[in-house]
């Protein structure tokens, strides 16, 4: 089984578990709210009435909103779409984002640059990977693949700071940027 799949059976787990506890929500408020239905009719008073009606509407509304008739293959096709996917390969780092897909060569990597950016309330720890003709790009660690990128670096890129000496540099200070030269080609450009 290849790391991608892995991980696709990872999120998949992740998502039944997600759906289940939804499920054991769902069911908790429906119970409260047939417990305050019953309790309206005994007390018949018409501002209780409307205050349950509402409740119920609502409760209804937000379990209707909250299903989605997609399978979960389809949330994780989804996901992959919007977040994208870095799979290593011996030859080549492939890179899918917003449906493109980019070779980079193992070879043809010059430099890559761990950054973050400041999100707001989080921060999102990214890698710019610089080819030998000049050309960016960027990965993150939203993007399926990224944890499995990470540690195997070394084998493909043998110059590489191992990841749990470059990430803890990058990730503190929070909503700092925190450039951290991860991989300078050998013999070629410099070190800042």
């Amino acid at each position: 089984m290849s790391g991608a799949d892995h991980e696709l059976d990872f999120h998949r787990a992740l998502l039944g578990r997600r759906k289940s506890f939804a499920l054991m929500i769902d069911i908790g408020l429906l119970i409260v709210t047939i417990g305050l239905l019953f309790a309206l009719v005994e007390a018949f008073d018409p501002a209780l009435w409307l205050g349950g009606a509402g409740l119920l509407t609502s409760v209804a509304g937000w379990i209707l909103w909250k299903r989605e008739p997609a399978s979960v293959e389809a949330r994780l096709v989804e996901r992959v779409v919007a977040v994208g996917r870095i799979e290593p390969t011996e030859q080549f780092l492939s890179i899918t984002q917003r449906g493109d897909c980019i070779e980079v060569s193992w070879q043809s990597i010059v430099r890559l640059l761990a950054f973050k950016r400041d999100l707001l309330t989080t921060d999102l720890i990214c890698m710019a990977i610089e080819t030998e003709d000049g050309a960016y790009v960027e990965i993150n660690e939203e993007m399926i693949g990224w944890q499995r990128t990470m540690t195997h670096l070394s084998e493909h890129l043998p110059a590489a700071i191992p990841w749990a000496d470059w990430w803890p540099a990058t990730a503190f200070p929070a909503f700092a940027t925190n450039p951290t030269v991860v991989y300078n080609r050998p013999g070629g450009g410099d070190s800042k």
